[in-house]
């Protein structure tokens, strides 16, 4: 579950050499994901944003931050982070305290993992981003979650209290919320958790950013409003339309009369 003791668990596995090497592959994979969205004066709305790891990230990258928990503690060691740079709201997940399209952009950065329902955040999500939504999470079909599985099952271990994602499923319920929008995934962290370090073998592999959802940590862009793709046609239909336009234009319009009365 999602509380300020799983919140501080994370946050000291992120400072630790694993976690901290895991944690630059993650912001590398959202940069990548956001590089077409403008950002300067664009809002975004992380939604549980715990400690304020990847709020301070949005920050960083140019938007208009404001982070959302469901636990007082948690929020006020985000806002003793990010201080004045980002505005801070005390809520519930997945009944968000916000007016419909309230927000350009909403995030969900590792939190499926840890909530009862997925599809009711997911669906506040879409209900106060009037643009799109960022989505981050542990693949349950990566290398890495396969041998822990695995490895598990063989030694009888508890299973833990997260439960990794399904990117097709995840796909799936997005279509299923919102059919018109537009889904691009990316994904990193390519081998298993004992190679994330910078002087591992796997080191290179680690750090590519996949076009395929099949490392450990998943980004998942959600275009609420897809722009239309132009193929060469419209782009040559366009060309003409401007051309058209131009000859019509009121310089040019004197400038045939003219012609017309010199003749």
């Amino acid at each position: 579950m999602w509380n300020a003791e799983k919140v501080k668990q994370l946050a000291e596995w992120y400072v630790s050499p694993q976690g901290s090497f895991a944690l630059e592959q993650e912001y590398k994979l959202f940069q990548n994901l956001i590089s077409i969205w403008p950002r300067r004066d664009y809002t975004l709305l992380n939604i549980g944003c715990g400690v304020g790891a990847f709020l301070e990230m949005f920050w960083d990258y140019g938007f208009d931050v404001t982070g959302l928990d469901n636990n007082l503690e948690v929020l006020e060691l985000s806002s003793n982070r990010l201080k004045n740079r980002a505005e801070f709201q005390l809520g519930a997940l997945d009944d968000l305290p916000f007016e419909d399209e309230s927000f350009n952009y909403a995030s969900l950065v590792t939190i499926l993992e840890y909530v009862e329902d997925p599809k009711k955040i997911l669906a506040e999500a879409f209900r106060v981003a009037s643009d799109g939504i960022i989505v981050g999470f542990t693949n349950k079909w990566s290398i890495n979650h396969i041998i822990n599985s695995t490895l598990q099952l063989l030694h009888k271990k508890p299973k833990k209290d997260s439960q990794w994602v399904s990117p097709w499923q995840l796909i799936r319920l997005t279509k299923q919320l919102y059919p018109e929008c537009r889904i691009y995934c990316r994904s990193t962290l390519l081998g298993p958790k004992r190679t994330w370090d910078v002087t591992s073998s796997w080191s290179k592999l680690n750090r590519i950013i996949l076009s395929f959802p099949i490392g450990t940590y998943v980004g998942m862009r959600i275009e609420k409003r897809p722009k239309p793709t132009l193929t060469p046609l419209l782009l040559k239909a366009k060309e003409q339309a401007v051309n058209v336009y131009n000859a019509l234009s009121p310089e040019a319009t004197s400038t045939i009369q003219h012609n017309r009365t010199n003749k």
